[in-house]
């Protein structure tokens, strides 16, 4: 299966600008409840992503003002991308391959799409994983002798 039906329960319903300040993005992400927000350019294409390590690493431990600090100055740059219609398992792989958390997905015109955590693909392949036990559980319990 392809993670699109993921994009629909899960990638949070916004994104953000490079002009957009470290706060507002903060604030998002509170109440979005999500560790990441895509960056995009005025043609919705992702060009970085503002992430919880981000943070940290590039606004706090730095001492730089989240309220006057733009997310240009301090998004992850370096993105993997993959297409919408990759499998949950294909996009597992790539962000074990790549040590990542957030992989961005895009349409076949490279338009971002959808944000997705390694929690959400976990979560969704734990929900099958639960599915085929109880499955087997209700085959074996209706075996001759089960």
């Amino acid at each position: 299966m392809n993670v699109a039906h993921l994009l629909r329960e899960v990638t949070q319903p916004f994104s953000m600008k490079p002009h957009d300040t470290v706060l507002e993005a903060v604030r998002n992400m509170i109440d979005f409840d999500t560790g990441a927000i895509a960056v995009l350019d005025e043609r919705r294409r992702c060009i970085g992503i503002f992430s919880k390590k981000d943070l940290l690493g590039k606004v706090v431990v730095v001492g730089r003002d989240p309220k006057a600090t733009p997310l240009g100055e301090v998004m992850t740059t370096d993105l993997v991308t993959a297409a919408h219609l990759l499998s949950v398992e294909e996009c597992m792989r790539l962000m074990v391959e790549y040590r990542i958390r957030h992989l961005v997905l895009v349409n076949a015109k490279g338009e971002y799409t959808g944000l997705l955590g390694l929690c959400d693909l976990l979560g969704d392949r734990i929900f099958e994983l639960r599915q085929s036990v109880l499955s087997l559980e209700g085959y074996l319990n209706d075996a001759p002798g089960g």
